[in-house]
């Protein structure tokens, strides 16, 4: 057992303010605990009940009664005498161990109905009794209580899916961007909800009379390595449960757990992360309803440890390396073609995003024509277009191009978190879309793979929803046969247009503004233009099929001007949509919404989403009244 004693209620008491202090988040409803359980701890605190009553207690509820003698009899508890009564198992377990696991059957319970779209309930519970059996082994290999430490680590996150399903928008953009930020899983809720899962599901479990010790496990379940040793918490059932915190789970909250379990490993030498796996994979085998396709976790603690140990090899070599006049800092984001980093000028200091082009992508002529498109990108000024710096190789022949660095939500993630938005702001986008695109033309260049992912929205000191048009086809004629140019089908089937795939070779700068058109569409409905069981249907259907009306779609009325302008984008035949984006950019503005969203709108807009997102809010959108007239000098500017 432990080495030292544990004060849990002082610990409780540090940590977690009194509950009628907690600034609970709004609309948020507690699990209701079932009322056998709750009967069932009011006659555990008697201590003239017997144990026969108590058996009855349970013998009540039919669920519980089977998960009981399920647990209880199963091959991880090493009985070779099956029980077949209530009164058999609470005598084989004993009462302390038999009320962990009701607790924990009850918690369980109270959140098995909840549905969102972020976590799978059956792998939620999958992957916390994993954590249960990892945090078992772990306690007994330190010599702590290991009861405590296998039903704290079931138990750590039990209301994630309540938080989840309720806030479902705040965790899916903070998700969706965590990895352009620095901030944390916790520190995302502290400052979201002004309080943490873990301090909710410690309040439940308070509220519940749990065991101090239980409560305790709950709450610091995401302490690491030294606030453990600061609170003397080494050598507690605390210290395991952290470790189970830190392998991977449904929304991976800790990134480098495998590092940090890698950590412990070399601190202790008690702490054998292999031998303890595999304990847990051959304890795994019968756990009675947890059958299904689960991977060993030795086989993926494997995978991710060579994942890593190949990421740090990568991240040594070109972190802090120099490439042109511009020091990588750290990777923030990776594709087909190549790695995108972040990264300052070495003079003036200004950040900036390098991607370097991957060298086994390269040969002689893709590399010319990567130069060709930079060169031209290079030439673009206009305010909607992601900014080009420079360009060049590095002394082992890698290519590289340096941008602006943004922050912000690409339309995408915008309608997926948020729906469809409003005629006015898609208008908005639309047009600033348009006036990027038509300098691009003008200089001869076409985007051709036009989409939700590579359109960004941002901030510029005071002017909100700034579009961003990024990727002007700076990898799109690299497929080259036996040193000849190939013109295949280039761009994103659910946005390209018909001519693109019929006949890439007879594309002209119209087949931007079908995909302006299919962008517009996707903004208004929050759907695709078309949808299918594989690209081929996909692409049968830009060919042939008729579009369905963005007001069909939605079954509600779209705007007349609006719905025409986006059909007349999306015909089949070129010569029939509009045939310049001038033309385009004065029909958005004829349009009759398209004076309903303004820059107090967006602001307001976007001091909410960096709200959401834990983000520093922009101090001028709090203090100042912001300038609604922005849009009519970006448009003076354009029409110039």
């Amino acid at each position: 057992m432990m080495s030292k004693q544990v004060d849990w209620t002082e610990l409780r008491q540090r940590y977690l303010p009194e509950p009628d202090s907690l600034p609970l988040p709004k609309n948020i409803e507690l699990p209701v605990f079932p009322r056998v359980v709750t009967e069932f701890m009011r006659r555990m605190e008697d201590p003239h009940t017997e144990v026969r009553e108590i058996a009855k207690i349970i013998e009540t509820d039919s669920n519980l009664t089977c998960d009981l003698l399920r647990h209880v009899n199963s091959s991880a508890m090493g009985r070779r005498i099956k029980a077949n009564s209530v009164l058999q198992a609470l005598t084989a377990l004993g009462l302390k161990r038999c009320k962990l696991f009701l607790l924990t059957a009850a918690a369980q319970s109270a959140v098995r109905g909840m549905k969102n779209g972020l976590i799978d309930i059956d792998d939620f519970w999958s992957v916390n009794i994993e954590r249960g059996l990892f945090a078992r082994e772990v306690a007994l290999k330190i010599g702590c209580d290991a009861d405590v430490a296998y039903t704290g680590a079931i138990l750590q996150d039990f209301l994630l899916p309540a938080m989840t399903q309720l806030f479902h928008k705040e965790y899916k953009v903070y998700l969706a961007e965590r990895n352009t930020r620095s901030v944390s899983f916790t520190e995302f809720e502290l400052a979201r909800f002004r309080c943490q899962h873990s301090m909710l599901g410690a309040m439940c479990l308070a509220k519940w009379n749990f065991p101090p010790e239980l409560v305790c496990a709950v709450l610091l379940h995401h302490l690491n390595e030294d606030e453990l040793e600061a609170n003397g918490l080494l050598d507690s059932p605390i210290y395991a449960v952290t470790a189970s915190a830190l392998l991977n789970d449904p929304l991976n909250q800790e990134p480098l757990g495998i590092q940090r379990l890698l950590a412990r490993e070399q601190l202790s030498e008690q702490f054998d992360l292999f031998a303890i796996s595999e304990k847990v994979d051959s304890e795994w085998e019968d756990i009675p309803g947890f059958t299904g396709n689960r991977a060993p976790l030795i086989d993926r603690l494997e995978k991710h440890i060579q994942l890593h140990l190949q990421k740090s090899m990568n991240d040594s070599i070109l972190v802090d390396r120099k490439v042109g006049q511009y020091t990588l800092e750290e990777k923030i984001g990776e594709g087909a073609m190549g790695v995108v980093y972040k990264a300052s000028h070495n003079m003036m200091k200004r950040p900036a995003a390098v991607k370097l082009i991957r060298t086994e992508k390269l040969t002689t002529e893709n590399t010319e024509q990567f130069e060709q498109e930079v060169d031209a990108t290079c030439k673009l000024e206009h305010p909607n277009t992601v900014a080009i710096y420079d360009y060049g190789h590095t002394p082992d022949g890698s290519f590289y191009y340096a941008m602006e660095l943004l922050s912000g939500i690409t339309l995408k993630e915008l309608v997926e978190v948020y729906g469809p938005v409003s005629e006015g702001r898609a208008l908005h986008i639309m047009y600033q879309m348009s006036g990027a695109l038509s300098e691009a033309h003008a200089l001869g260049i076409m985007h051709r793979d036009i989409k939700p992912e590579n359109v960004m929205l941002t901030t510029r000191g005071r002017l909100a929803d700034l579009v961003k048009v990024l990727d002007f086809g700076l990898a799109k004629h690299c497929n080259r046969e036996n040193g000849k140019k190939q013109q295949g089908v280039t761009g994103t089937p659910l946005y390209l247009s018909p001519e693109s795939i019929s006949n890439p070779n007879s594309v002209d700068f119209r087949t931007d503004i079908y995909s302006l058109g299919a962008v517009a569409y996707y903004l208004i409905t929050g759907q695709t233009v078309f949808t299918g069981n594989s690209l081929v249907d996909i692409c049968l259907q830009q060919v042939t099929a008729r579009p369905i009306t963005p007001s069909e779609r939605l079954k509600k009325p779209v705007s007349k001007d609006l719905e025409d302008l986006i059909l007349k984008c999306l015909q089949k035949d070129p010569a029939s949509r509009p045939q310049s984006l001038d033309e385009v950019m004065h029909c958005l503005l004829e349009c009759e919404n398209y004076h309903k969203w303004d820059n107090t709108k967006a602001a307001a807009w976007w001091c909410e989403y960096r709200h959401e997102c834990a983000l520093p809010i922009d101090e001028q959108y709090q203090n100042e009244e912001v300038d609604n007239n922005f849009s009519k000098t970006v448009i003076a500017v354009e029409m110039k």
